[in-house]
């Protein structure tokens, strides 16, 4: 059997027999690879991003899988045993690098004959209840000035974020039995309002993500946390369960505190 210490070191040929055997076929079709992965590629069709990895088993060394992605929303992560015909493992195992060679080669065919074909259908959303590139585009342009907005319409009596963030979920619960086209504007609104709150009042970091057409809030409230307001907000709203939203506030309040605490500590030990 490959022993372990053959598998880490060959880090850098696995990588190379990735890009050899499928990466130089993916190219052709406009594939390039992922900046944040070894052995990802992916590509931006029609507004949508489409992404290829090849993954290592984390814990048993020998075993490689391949999944397929899109940021379409609605669309979850499948590998080639979701849609190759016939009864396919989810994970295949090689001892020699011939058999790597031999899994890599039989991956690519099979990503030539379904997987684009696979990516296609997965390109497309599946629900009409969700953020739109837009709408995405909207709020990262007009946050400011759509927070104040909702901020007078909602929180004149607020004393605290926590009492904001129970603003948002309050109006979201009364639009919960409208079409979505037309709460979709308020829902909008209120994304802004949430990711200010989550600041406690700070703008943040609003970042504009090109593969995915969204805008992100990054480093919540100091933290290294990133959101999606506008995700967050239609899917408690789709979803009927606003209770994800007042969850995240603690989540970040508790990253804070600890992040805080470590970075003190540090300080004293200088």
């Amino acid at each position: 059997m490959i022993s372990k210490c053959w598998i880490r070191g060959a880090y850098m040929q696995y990588k190379k027999l990735i890009q050899e055997i499928i990466g130089t076929e993916l190219e052709k079709y406009g594939f390039a690879p992922m900046p944040d992965t070894s052995w990802g590629y992916d590509r931006v069709v029609d507004n949508v991003w489409q992404s290829i990895v090849v993954l290592r088993e984390r814990f048993c060394s020998g075993y490689i899988r391949m999944i397929f992605m899109t940021n379409a929303y609605g669309q979850k992560i499948k590998g080639l045993d979701d849609f190759v015909p016939g009864e396919l493992p989810e994970y295949w195992h090689y001892e020699t690098e011939r058999e790597l060679r031999s899994i890599l080669e039989q991956f690519r065919d099979w990503t030539l004959a379904y997987g684009l074909d696979e990516l296609k259908k997965m390109s497309i959303p599946t629900v009409e209840a969700r953020p739109k590139p837009e709408t995405n585009r909207y709020l990262y342009e007009n946050h400011s000035e759509l927070y104040e907005k909702y901020k007078k319409m909602l929180c004149e009596n607020c004393t605290s974020w926590d009492e904001v963030i129970e603003a948002v979920q309050d109006r979201i619960k009364k639009m919960w039995e409208l079409p979505f086209n037309e709460a979709e504007d308020v829902l909008i609104g209120l994304s802004a309002l949430y990711a200010y709150a989550l600041n406690e009042g700070k703008e943040g970091e609003w970042v504009w993500n090109e593969k995915a057409n969204a805008c992100t809030v990054d480093n919540v409230f100091d933290t290294f946390v990133s959101v999606y307001p506008l995700q967050d907000i239609i899917s408690s709203w789709r979803n009927k369960n606003i209770k994800g939203l007042s969850d995240k506030r603690e989540d970040i309040l508790n990253t804070f505190e600890v992040w805080s605490n470590y970075k003190r500590k540090k300080k004293k030990s200088k």
